[in-house]
């Protein structure tokens, strides 16, 4: 059983190193021995240190130009940051056994692919990790700069004011950026496993693109009358052993999916539900400062930019775990097709047969799916009904919002009366 984990941690090196830095879970050095006492010591450090900033900066909430002109905004959103941050922190001790499992279901996929020729690439799949993550990484970093950036302009602020906007403001963005790369880390590697028995599945099959079967099985009655001493010598294909090793990895690649879904679903859940709060409240946002006359020309346009630097954010990190999740969960279903199209071709045994009929039953049984702790599910609908549900809440506090003004006639003067 040793050798089953050797070399495993590579895929997932990003993932692993990224959550020890940020006191988020038990640490591991070497990988597999747990340092739990330095791992309480340094998480809790990071917690009084955060709860200590977070308190010594609390009066600078209203320094930026979104909280002068509406307070509340600025408001939920620090208070929602905070929230996050230490939700991520504690969730990731409850999550390190969970890893564990994942790992144990990679490494147990990892050697029935082995069995059948498919090699580790661990190498391969670190670099693609690596660079998803650094693409990534870049994008936070960005939006941290634009938010420093426009906070800054035109004013000189002191230390406090520096740890308030630079940090307490965007820590929250590292963390869920961590929590993020962790989950698409796990089903990423589980992306590449799939596509390399979709691939191995292909190779095996005679129909190809210019061949398709329905042509090779209407064709077959014709050749068999023409050529009969060809046909009859044909060695029919048994890969019963192959097909059942498939299934078995497949099997345990889902079952991998599953236990990282169920290890960040209370964080992907949290994740969407901020994200609709936020969008419609920059959106909203955005709407009253363009249509403020008492607002000046730079706070409008500080406030625009911030608001929308806040919205790419939130779009770009639901788009991003949706469309993977998709893009998983259609490797994943197409394994089923190409085993149907294995399962019609007319030179396979029975057995293959039978093993063919045994996996489609298996993939009924234990169809992959992605969801927000039961309550959505993860994947591109997700974005429609997001979009359609904030088209239509916008639509509603726009309409509730213009009823705050009073016509003349009500008020007994000469200019109508904006409430807000």
């Amino acid at each position: 059983m040793g050798d089953i984990f050797e070399d495993m941690e590579k895929p997932f090196l990003p993932m692993l190193i990224s959550n020890w830095i940020f006191g988020i879970g038990i640490i591991e050095y070497p990988i597999r021995r747990q340092l739990k006492l330095l791992s309480i010591v340094y998480s809790t450090l990071i917690l009084v240190v955060y709860a200590y900033l977070v308190y010594i900066c609390h009066a600078h909430i209203y320094l930026t130009a979104v909280a002068q002109i509406k307070p509340i905004i600025e408001m939920l959103h620090y208070y929602t940051n905070i929230l996050i941050t230490i939700s991520i922190i504690i969730f990731g001790w409850f999550q390190t056994q969970g890893l564990q499992k994942c790992m144990l279901k990679a490494a147990q996929a990892n050697l029935l692919m082995q069995q059948i020729g498919i090699f580790k690439n661990h190498s391969n799949i670190l670099k693609n990790e690596l660079r998803k993550f650094m693409a990534f990484f870049l994008f936070i970093l960005s939006i941290i700069i634009i938010n420093s950036t426009v906070t800054f302009y035109n004013f000189v602020p002191n230390y406090q004011q520096i740890i308030f906007i630079v940090i307490l403001q965007n820590v929250p963005l590292l963390y869920g950026y961590i929590a993020d790369s962790s989950f698409l880390n796990i089903i990423g590697y589980a992306y590449f496993k799939f596509d390399s028995l979709n691939k191995l599945l292909k190779s095996i099959s005679i129909t190809k693109a210019d061949n398709p079967m329905h042509k090779i099985i209407a064709k077959q009655p014709f050749y068999e009358k023409v050529y009969p001493q060809v046909y009859s010598s044909i060695d029919y294909k048994d890969y019963t052993f192959l097909i059942k090793k498939i299934k078995l990895a497949h099997l345990r690649l889902v079952k991998l999916c599953r236990e990282a879904n169920n290890l960040y679903s209370f964080h992907i859940l949290l994740s969407i539900a901020i994200a609709f709060v936020m969008i419609i409240n920059k959106i909203f946002n955005i709407y009253v400062v363009l249509n403020d006359d008492d607002i000046d020309e730079g706070s409008k346009f500080r406030t625009i930019v911030r608001s929308v630097n806040w919205l790419i954010y939130y779009i770009v990190r639901n788009l991003t775990s949706c469309c993977l999740c998709t893009t998983v969960l259609n490797t994943a279903t197409k394994t089923g097709d190409l085993i149907c199209e294995l399962y019609d071709e007319p030179y396979i045994t029975e057995n293959t047969r039978a093993e063919i009929r045994y996996f489609n039953i298996e993939l009924v049984q234990n169809k992959l799916e992605f969801s927000a702790y039961g309550v959505v599910n993860i994947d591109l609908t997700l974005l429609q009904v997001m979009a359609s549900t904030i088209a239509t809440y916008i639509i509603i506090i726009v309409q509730f919002q213009k009823l705050h003004f009073v016509p003349n006639a009500l008020v007994g003067n000469q200019t109508n009366t904006y409430r807000i």
